[in-house]
């Protein structure tokens, strides 16, 4: 878990945008630790604004120790500067994409559905999905354990290693 950089109360949130490249330096530090420490697969995983750092950052590395990406409720941000498009850096993303949102998310998150996914189509990846989760808004308050059981599904579907290291960590833990 990192926590991403955040403005002051006194920041106007149109200036989110400055804080995406403390936040890329904060996942590759976190990245180059795990690798460094042999904890594979990593899965980089962002909730709202969070999921648009992680994408930015996805977009501009070239990082190949990620073998995913989960993105929470990603928000469009159309009103960040310096202006930012979400799009784009999901087009840029060429790792297995799961973009998971609520059926009575925020009208932002919704409105990019289709747009999250023509933007992965146009880069080839074939390897990306979109959940939508019944009855659950934006906080996901009382869906936690479905949010959990479709990114665990996604993942043991997509990358099938992790049932492997799950066995090998359930048999060491004995």
């Amino acid at each position: 878990s990192l926590q991403m950089p955040i403005l002051s109360p006194e920041g106007s949130i149109t200036e989110y945008g400055k804080t995406l490249k403390v936040a890329e330096t904060r996942i590759q530090a976190a990245v180059d630790y795990l690798y460094a420490w042999k904890i594979e697969p990593i899965i980089l995983l962002g909730y709202g604004f969070g999921a648009v750092q992680a994408a930015s950052y996805l977009a501009n590395k070239n990082n190949k120790n990620i073998r995913a990406f989960v993105s929470v409720s990603i928000l469009a941000q159309k009103f960040i500067r310096p202006s930012l498009n979400v799009f784009k850096l999901i087009g840029g993303i060429g790792i297995p994409i799961l973009d998971i949102y609520g059926e009575e998310d925020l009208e932002e998150v919704r409105r990019g559905i289709d747009d999250r996914r023509l933007a992965a189509s146009k880069n080839m990846n074939d390897v990306f999905r979109q959940i939508e989760l019944q009855h659950a808004g934006h906080n996901y308050l009382g869906a936690e354990m479905a949010l959990v059981e479709q990114i665990q599904y996604w993942l043991q579907q997509t990358l099938p290693v992790i049932d492997q290291s799950r066995e090998n960590y359930e048999s060491f833990a004995e």
